[in-house]
């Protein structure tokens, strides 16, 4: 078996530049199920993209896309799989661009949208920093992924997901027993804690007013969990 995988597959790399080496030297012979050339790595030091002329050419059209990234299941010596989706037909969320980023800064993601904008130039002829200037990019709260769409893309919108917003919340919130325990109860600071969830719903221009009214009728002297809030909420 192992004699069959040396043959027909590459050597596990050793190190970073040894998977960049790997990828770099097989590209062209990475193809989608359609024979299109679907792995693009223009030098060593490029962003490592998984995608095609077809894929991109949709990414072009669309109004809505929608981003994240993955650490717990990202290669080897790279630190996140970043995956770019597209909203198809209305309903479906189709996965159209895959990155291999080795770290989740502002440059990072940056010179992953440009490599973006640059490989869809090429192999469709379209520039999506023109056809995707007035689109909605949906995100998780990263700050980074915000200001480095908005450096390539001037005149996007951006959404952020809630879902995310409230996990990184109550992860915080379970760090903490007591304030765990009465996140769980409808005690008076429980319940204190739970409307600071619903912050999300308000319109933008009401969220500060509406965060110092609640820090006005806090039931606590511990200000710990809402000064994590106000160190990392962004009212946009």
């Amino acid at each position: 078996m192992y004699d069959f995988r040396r043959k027909s597959m590459p050597k596990i790399p050793k190190s970073f530049e040894d998977s960049k080496v790997q990828i770099f030297d097989r590209c062209e012979n990475i193809l989608s199920n359609t024979g299109e050339l679907f792995c693009h790595m223009e030098t060593m030091s490029s962003p490592v993209m998984f995608t095609c002329a077809t894929n991109l050419e949709i990414l072009s059209q669309c109004s809505h896309i929608f981003a994240d990234g993955t650490f717990s299941h990202s290669p080897k010596y790279y630190e996140q799989l970043y995956t770019i989706h597209i909203l198809q037909n209305g309903f479906y969320i189709v996965p159209i661009v895959f990155c291999f980023l080795t770290s989740k800064s502002t440059q990072t993601y940056i010179d992953m949208w440009l490599t973006i904008v640059k490989l869809c130039l090429k192999l469709t002829g379209i520039n999506i920093q023109l056809s995707l200037a007035q689109s909605t990019f949906h995100f998780d709260f990263e700050k980074s992924a915000h200001t480095a769409v908005k450096e390539i893309f001037l005149n996007c919108r951006i959404m952020a997901c809630r879902f995310h917003l409230n996990q990184s919340w109550f992860r915080h919130i379970q760090k903490d027993n007591q304030l765990l325990n009465e996140y769980k109860s409808s005690s008076v600071l429980g319940v204190w804690l739970k409307k600071f969830f619903a912050l999300g719903f308000l319109p933008a221009n009401l969220i500060e007013n509406a965060f110092l009214h609640l820090i006005e009728n806090a039931p606590t002297s511990n200000f710990g969990f809402a000064d994590y809030l106000l160190k990392n909420l962004q009212c946009r």
